[in-house]
Formats: structure tokens, sequence, C-alpha cells
């Protein structure tokens, strides 16, 4: 391609280009956030072999008209806005809980909620890779709530 023909494309295709563009620092800024707050992220399969150890809570903070639409088996629904709920704390608390995965929609919110979670005194918490969208792409499956 022509330095030329490059330019053309870039021309026409601005609000393409501008939308990538957003997009990749959207997704550079996503990661960023994961690694600074220390939260791990698990694909579906290694979440699966997380929650099958005895102590692991997982938590959904979706929306209730989303966690009612399908969940992950024994999830417990949390709302997460802002600050954890108190009835998540005293969960949190239990000796029984040693490790958390937290779950939403995509994956974004959930390190927010981690990071609330690290900070409540759990060691043990990640998040689940790409949310409940990336759980049923990759066929596991959902319970109704």
């Amino acid at each position: 391609m022509a330095l030329s023909q490059l330019s053309s494309f870039i021309a026409a295709n601005t609000t393409l280009i501008a939308v990538a563009a957003f997009l990749l620092v959207a997704l550079i800024y996503m990661e960023f956030r994961a690694v600074r707050f220390g939260v791990k992220k698990l694909t579906a399969q290694d979440a699966v072999a997380v929650m099958n150890e005895v102590g692991t809570l997982t938590v959904d903070i979706r929306s209730e008209e989303k966690f009612k639409q399908g969940t992950i088996r024994g999830a417990k629904h949390y709302p997460v806005k802002g600050e954890l709920p108190q009835d998540l704390l005293k969960q949190l608390k239990k000796r029984s809980t040693k490790r958390v995965i937290v779950v939403c929609q995509k994956g974004i919110s959930a390190v927010k909620a981690a990071d609330l979670i690290k900070k409540s005194g759990m060691e043990e918490v990640a998040v689940l890779e790409g949310g409940i969208d990336q759980w049923h792409k990759d066929a596991m499956p959902l319970v109704q709530a």
C-alpha cells in the first residue's frame, strides 16, 4: 500500500480509526487497573477449578434482573454500587470463606469490586475474565436464580 493510499484511507475512515484508537486505550487502561489493584483474572476453566475448592465464594455483582436471567451455579448475588453491601462484608468475615471470585457481565466492573473486597481483608480475590458474557461464549452452564 503506497503512502498516498494510506493517507487516503485514513482521511476516508477517520471515525473508524478514532473508535479503534479509543478501544485500544480503554483496553490498555482496564488491564493496567487490574494489575494496579493486584487482581487475578481467571478464565472460565480456571474459575471452575477454583470454585470447586472448599471455601470459595463466587460473587455475582450484576443487577437483580441480569442475575435472575442466569448465573453461575453456587454464585451469591451481591450487587456492588460504589461500596460493598453489609451482608457481603459479613460473609467475607466468616472463617470458612478463603477466596472470592467476582463476576460481572463483561469482566470490567468486577475489577473495582474485587479491589474493594481485597481492601476489606480478603487476600485471595480474582475476577472472571470476560464476565458472564465470556462464560456463555465458552459454553459454560448458567442456572436460573
